[in-house]
């Protein structure tokens, strides 16, 4: 977590990525977004988005949910946008480029 803390004290952008199991972030990063509370808001940290992947469109709302209303409301930072695949999406080429697409808009 110490490499992360000093990553986030230089970033200004940080994007949240995980597969969704149970309408919910993975363990790891759960762990991650609570130490990252613990540091009160990183000096430079402006922005944020979320990549998230399931097998299914219906698993997000609990992740939707705490990513806006708890993360970025508690740090304070500018929502980037929610970028989701799930399914066959998963494997698809034209979702992949798009998502390329989309990153090289989060500037």
């Amino acid at each position: 977590m110490q490499e992360i803390y000093s990553a986030l004290e230089e970033a200004e952008m940080i994007v949240l990525v995980s597969p969704i199991y149970y309408h919910s972030f993975t363990g790891q990063l759960q762990c991650a977004i609570n130490r990252i509370y613990a540091l009160d808001k990183p000096r430079n940290l402006k922005k944020a988005a979320l990549i998230i992947s399931s097998g299914s469109d219906h698993v997000y709302c609990g992740a939707i949910n705490e990513y806006q209303n708890s993360f970025l409301n508690n740090l304070k930072l500018e929502d980037m946008g929610i970028y989701s695949a799930y399914g066959e999406q998963n494997k698809s080429q034209a979702k992949l480029d798009e998502r390329k697409a989309s990153g090289k808009g989060l500037q």
